[in-house]
């Protein structure tokens, strides 16, 4: 019997699709997510790619858009099946995933798949704009070990990949740094031409947006945004007292005890430091360090299975993506739920504002973008002057006079019941509760607004 229909690799992919199908039920939404719906909302309406951030009071003209592929997937998915059709990509992306490690594994080691999500629970299970490097970055790790393994020009692959993940997710960067270590510490000694050629034209190929050169200006901003600089929100650092995090910080020793028992090459030992280093900065990116660390910590214990059938792939992920499908088809409504304000306490706010922009946290701001309410700021955050940016960071952390000068045009606010801003907003003369539900309090002003 071939080794790729063993008992032992059967039992992996019934473990990737069981746990396709769990990360399938307990999926929601989260920040960062629902403004590229919005800005892709915007360029279908007005066929252009608009400059800066079309659904803001605060000034944005200076930003350029780069994921317009993204928004533009996002605001499709949006259209045509709300909520829903976020779930669905992310199950898709989780699907892609998983069964691309898989595929690094040896069969015998698939057990080792049960602790991919657990280690990175926020990244598995909340929809956000990384949905996207959720499925690429495995496929470029794979396509690296492939040619790492046994050199070809299947190398000029990574061209293209890059080229279309610059379109979709920011997170092309940590892919491009990643290919960097390969072309340099292992490609490099052995054809040096290919690999500084491959390199220069991955980097070219991230600026193949619609911002062309204007992209670097883009991730300039990123690298400076507000809340980056003080590790807040999706830029916080892996903290103890976040359950997240405590599952990483479990895992992760496992995995890396596991990758130097199985002597990785130079080159991973160089992209492993740097991705550590990454997820050390911010939680967020812990993710890749776990999809690269898992499979390479134990493909080399052992013999590679044989080759299966050019069929096999396509059959395991459509066996992934159905009991997934239907759990986002049918429960994943629920993917709007726990979070933010509801339906009509939104639309109370847009009744009180009175054509005023609404003043809101990150998670509500992105709701009330996507149904054509004006806010005055929200994400993309790094689109807006700095300024802007730390007033909104300091009127989140309960600063009452960021808030004064934040809301100066504004007569209503949308805020969590139990947040900071909430409790600061409590003792304001110039606001006063208006209305409420189980998550989220509306202020409304008490004076005519300036």
């Amino acid at each position: 019997m071939s080794s790729a229909y063993r008992p032992s690799a059967q039992l992996r992919w019934l473990i990737v699709s069981v746990t396709v199908a769990a990360c399938g039920s307990l999926m929601t939404i989260g920040t960062d997510s629902r403004w590229l719906a919005a800005l892709g909302e915007a360029v279908l309406r007005t066929r252009r790619v608009p400059h800066g951030v079309p659904y803001a009071d605060a000034a944005s003209t200076g930003w350029h858009n780069v994921p317009v592929l993204g928004e533009l997937i996002f605001a499709g998915l949006e259209r045509g099946l709300g909520d829903r059709g976020l779930i669905l990509l992310q199950i898709v992306a989780v699907a892609i995933a998983l069964a691309v490690v898989a595929r690094e594994m040896p069969a015998e080691a698939g057990i080792v798949l049960v602790l991919v999500p657990i280690a990175s629970l926020d990244a598995f299970l909340v929809v956000r704009a990384q949905v996207f490097s959720l499925a690429l970055f495995p496929l470029l790790v794979l396509l690296l070990r492939r040619e790492s393994d046994v050199p070809s020009p299947r190398i000029w692959m990574l061209v293209p990949l890059i080229a279309l993940w610059a379109n979709l997710h920011g997170g092309v960067l940590i892919g491009l740094a990643v290919a960097a270590c390969y072309l340099l510490f292992d490609r490099f000694r052995r054809t040096r031409w290919t690999a500084v050629t491959v390199l220069l034209a991955s980097a070219a190929a991230v600026l193949a947006t619609p911002a062309l050169l204007d992209t670097a200006a883009y991730y300039e901003h990123v690298f400076q945004n507000a809340f980056l600089a003080a590790h807040q929100g999706l830029w916080a650092r892996p903290s103890a007292h976040h359950p997240f995090d405590l599952a990483f910080f479990a895992a992760i020793p496992v995995f890396g005890f596991m990758a130097i028992k199985a002597r990785l090459r130079a080159w991973e030992y160089a992209a492993g430091a740097g991705l550590a280093l990454a997820a050390a900065t911010a939680a967020r990116n812990e993710v890749w360090l776990v999809l690269f660390l898992a499979p390479a910590a134990v493909r080399r214990l052992q013999q590679l299975p044989a080759p299966s059938p050019p069929i096999r792939p396509a059959l395991a992920l459509a066996g992934l993506l159905v009991p997934g499908a239907v759990l986002a088809l049918t429960v994943g409504g629920h993917g709007s739920s726990g979070f933010g304000a509801g339906s009509s306490l939104r639309r109370a706010a847009v009744v009180a504002a009175h054509g005023t922009p609404i003043l809101a946290d990150p998670y509500d701001s992105e709701r009330l973008a996507l149904e054509g309410a004006k806010i005055v700021i929200g994400n993309p955050i790094d689109a807006f002057d700095q300024r802007d940016q730390r007033l909104y960071l300091h009127w989140l952390d309960g600063n009452e006079a960021a808030g004064a000068q934040l809301a100066s045009h504004s007569r209503a606010i949308l805020v969590g019941r139990s947040g900071p801003a909430s409790r600061a907003l409590a003792r304001s003369p110039g606001f006063c509760r208006a209305a409420a539900d189980r998550h989220d309090v509306l202020y409304v002003s008490c004076i005519s607004p300036g």
